[in-house]
């Protein structure tokens, strides 16, 4: 699936995006919620990465607070917290700090250590004052030209609002009115339009059948039908593209989770000491 079919989806899902900078003075004190919370997922691209990222946006300082984020095809990560301002760096991690083989370069004046990591991929998130954001990013492998790096990643509003406990978006990048049933729900979707639909499901049910057919000629042929797992609380997203027979659909599933429960809630922006690194105990923190 082409980036061009892929921007056309998040288009679709998101109706605003707003560009945020991000501010080097980094706050010493830990607020009480994250600007942000985000999970990853590869698309386009099976396999696995790692990338680590500062929740402060302090990936400059030598001791700053970093934390790796392991992102995978076909499967969300975790949730991460993030209390930068609106761009974060995404950084290749040490790939064995026993040895410190990591890409990194250091400066230390009278005043002040910084550190140059390889800044691989980054993103702009829209931030709301005194609230939470939540974000699915979708890491695509190509250099993007504006920052010479190599991932772009795509910003998806992911929120409970937006997508509650058991329902799902559905969003069609086809050139043809499709008709839907997912579980015992029936519904028609128009091209290039979304629509959220809740899962209807016989009690306790742990499969849901999705089925997608089209009217040709005035006939009515069934394109796709697959069974998916299923549990009460689970929501995401479903991308349908594709041309006449061929369609594709693409599912994107999550459990909601508390803020608190994502990694790296409550860190600080810095290690209290270098040597110290190995010693943090928080998950996901990168020694």
């Amino acid at each position: 699936m082409n980036r061009l079919i892929l921007t056309a989806m998040i288009l679709a899902t998101c109706s605003k995006q707003l560009l945020c900078g991000q501010d080097p003075n980094v706050p010493e004190n830990v607020p009480s919620q994250p600007t942000a919370v985000f999970s990853a997922m590869l698309w386009g691209k099976q396999g696995a990465q790692a990338f680590a990222y500062a929740p402060w946006d302090n990936h400059l300082d030598v001791n700053g607070t970093i934390i790796q984020v392991p992102v995978r095809s076909g499967n969300v990560s975790p949730k991460f917290a993030y209390y930068g301002k609106g761009m974060i760096s995404f950084h290749a991690p040490r790939e064995n700090p026993q040895l410190e083989e990591f890409s990194e370069t250091v400066e230390i004046n009278a005043t002040n250590v910084t550190s140059e990591r390889k800044t691989v991929a980054t993103c702009n998130l829209t931030l709301a004052s005194g609230k939470t954001m939540e974000y699915l990013l979708l890491f695509v492998q190509g250099s993007d030209g504006s920052t010479g790096t190599k991932w772009q990643i795509y910003p998806i509003p992911f929120d409970a609002q937006r997508i509650p406990p058991g329902h799902f978006a559905f969003s069609s990048q086809t050139n043809v009115p499709l008709k839907i049933k997912f579980g015992e729900a029936v519904f028609s979707l128009s091209p290039r339009k979304s629509k959220l639909q809740k899962a209807q499901t016989t009690e306790g049910s742990r499969i849901i059948r999705f089925e997608v057919s089209a009217k040709k000629t005035g006939n009515e042929f069934l394109l796709l039908s697959q069974q998916w797992p299923h549990a009460e609380k689970l929501r995401g997203l479903v991308y349908l593209s594709g041309k006449d027979s061929a369609i594709q659909a693409t599912r994107i599933a999550d459990f909601p989770k508390p803020i608190e429960q994502s990694i790296g809630f409550g860190v600080p922006p810095k290690i209290m000491t270098i040597e110290n690194n190995r010693d943090f105990p928080t998950p996901g923190i990168q020694p």
